[in-house]
C-alpha cells in the first residue's frame, strides 16, 4: 500500500500554472557527473526540454476535460500520461510498516526525484486516490490559475487570491457583511437555529418557543 501525504495543491497543478518553474536540480552543474560527456549532458538537456514542452500543452488540456466533465473520462491527453506512467514508473525509496500493514514511501521532491517523475507520481497519485478531488478542480476565471477548492462549490468562479473578498477594503467588506446578514435565505437559517437552540436548552415546544420570540 503506497503512503500518501496528502497536499492541497499538488504539484502537477503548479506546473500546469508555470511550465517555467524552476529547480534546483536544474542548475547548471560545475563539474560533470563522473563518465558523463558534455555532448551526452546536452543531449539529456534538450530531451528533458522537449519533454517539458510536451507536457506543458498536455496538462492543461487534461485539467480543463477534468474540469467539463467532473469525473475522469477517456482522452488523448489522459492516455499520454498513463503511457508515461508506465515508462516512467517511480521506485519506492523504503518499506514501512505500520499498524500491521506493509506502505511504500515514495520520494516525490522535485529536486531530488527530478520534476517529470515528482509530477507523475503527484498525478497518479491524484487520479488514483484522490479522484474525487476533481469535482473541486478549478480554473479561476480572474487569474486563469488552476486550483483545488477548499470545498464543492460548483459556483466558486476565483481563487483564493483573486477572490472578492480578499480585495475588499474595510468598509466594502462592511457593507458586504451587512448585505449578507439581511439576505432572507441567512436570517431564515439563524432564525431557525435560534428555535432549536431554545428547544434544545428550555424544553419548550417549537409553537412555546416561536410565541415567545414574537412577544
Amino acid at each position: 500500500m503506497i503512503k500518501i501525504q496528502k497536499n492541497t495543491e499538488p504539484f502537477f497543478i503548479h506546473f500546469a500554472n508555470d511550465p517555467n518553474i524552476k529547480f534546483a536540480h536544474e542548475e547548471e552543474p560545475k563539474i560533470l557527473k563522473r563518465n558523463e560527456s558534455v555532448k551526452a549532458y546536452l543531449t539529456k538537456r534538450k530531451q528533458d526540454d522537449a519533454l517539458r514542452y510536451e507536457i506543458a500543452l498536455k496538462l492543461p488540456k487534461l485539467l480543463d476535460r477534468f474540469i467539463k466533465d467532473r469525473t475522469i473520462t477517456e482522452s488523448k491527453e489522459l492516455n499520454y500520461f498513463l503511457d508515461l506512467f508506465l515508462k516512467r514508473p517511480l521506485n519506492p525509496i523504503k518499506y514501512k510498516i505500520e499498524k500491521g500493514r506493509v506502505y511504500e514511501e515514495y520520494d516525490n521532491n522535485p529536486d531530488n526525484t527530478g520534476w517529470v517523475d515528482a509530477l507523475l507520481f503527484n498525478l497518479k497519485t491524484f487520479l488514483y486516490y484522490d479522484y474525487k478531488e476533481i469535482q473541486k478542480l478549478k480554473k479561476c476565471s480572474i487569474c486563469k490559475k488552476y486550483f483545488i477548492a477548499r470545498r464543492n462549490n460548483p459556483c466558486q468562479k476565483f481563487c483564493p487570491v483573486c477572490s472578492r473578498k480578499n480585495k475588499m477594503t474595510p468598509k466594502e467588506r462592511a457593507d458586504y457583511m451587512k448585505g449578507y446578514r439581511a439576505n432572507p435565505i441567512v436570517v431564515k437559517r439563524k432564525r431557525e437555529a435560534k428555535i432549536k437552540e431554545l428547544m434544545l436548552n428550555t424544553g419548550r415546544t417549537r409553537k412555546e418557543v416561536e410565541a415567545s420570540m414574537k412577544d
